[in-house]
């Protein structure tokens, strides 16, 4: 069967370094007062929330998704929006926190679905990004882009200091032949279990945290499928691995097919 090879970075593993997503393009930033309660423990302060205006789109992602009013009263459960493309209108300029770990802190974000509008907690807004992580490539001269994304609430670091708080960053795929722009089911196997692969949700997603980054060096395309092959650099530690995206019913899927035993860094 004839294949196509698509080589990022001249198909040379990657260094272990730090790296910072790029977000798509911000808009001017206006604010917009709205009457609301900051959630603190022992303490309900009530003040005006400013939103910084910011256009661009996310997935949402949960169990559970509350479409709130401005002033934070419930307008409607959305969950079934989970794995939806929205649009975001506005981000709020400072963190709200339900808690007192630092971890559960996060924005509020303005979205817009269809015919409705609201506020939703940002820990369920994962906002759609370009990075150094993501690639993108032609078949049949049409545009096939794979995506992170990161979600509205405190990760690795906060204003410059490192934070460690957990990371979940699913993929996105916006695929022009297939009409198709959404998330990826992932399939656990033999192969994935032999890997130190949290995925919060069943969603494929590329690893970078304080402990292990993922980096796409090749891609080889054989008809609908798309075979990724991953280096994974850890702390002191590295391996290869390989996935393969299937494009299936309407839907992306992803499963690995190969995944090599984690070694020590050769210097």
């Amino acid at each position: 069967m004839p294949f196509i090879t698509l080589c990022i970075f001249a198909c040379s593993k990657p260094q272990n370094k730090e790296t910072k997503a790029q977000i798509y393009q911000e808009k001017e930033l206006v604010t917009t007062d709205i009457k609301s309660t900051k959630i603190e423990k022992n303490n309900n302060v009530t003040k005006k929330i400013k939103f910084k205006k910011l256009n661009t789109q996310a997935v949402l992602i949960g169990d559970k998704i509350e479409l709130l009013n401005n002033d934070l009263k419930k307008i409607d459960d959305i969950s079934d929006w989970t794995g939806k493309i929205i649009d975001i209108v506005g981000v709020s300029d400072s963190l709200f926190n339900q808690k007192n770990d630092i971890c559960d802190a996060f924005w509020y974000v303005k979205i817009k679905f269809e015919n409705k509008e609201g506020i939703v907690n940002g820990k369920q807004v994962y906002k759609i990004q370009s990075s150094e992580q993501g690639i993108d490539f032609t078949i049949n001269n049409k545009k096939v882009e794979i995506l992170t994304t990161e979600h509205f609430a405190v990760a690795l670091e906060y204003q410059n200091d490192f934070m460690g708080c957990p990371m979940y960053r699913p993929i996105v795929i916006k695929d022009s032949a297939n009409n198709f722009f959404g998330i990826v089911d992932f399939i656990p196997n033999k192969y994935s279990k032999k890997g130190r692969i949290n995925n919060k949700y069943p969603l494929f997603q590329l690893q970078s945290n304080e402990g292990m980054y993922d980096n796409i060096y090749s891609a080889i395309i054989e008809g609908t499928n798309i075979k990724l092959k991953i280096h994974t650099s850890f702390q002191t530690e590295e391996n290869d691995s390989e996935v393969v995206l299937k494009f299936d019913k309407n839907k992306y899927t992803a499963e690995y097919i190969y995944y090599e035993e984690i070694k020590d860094v050769q210097n």
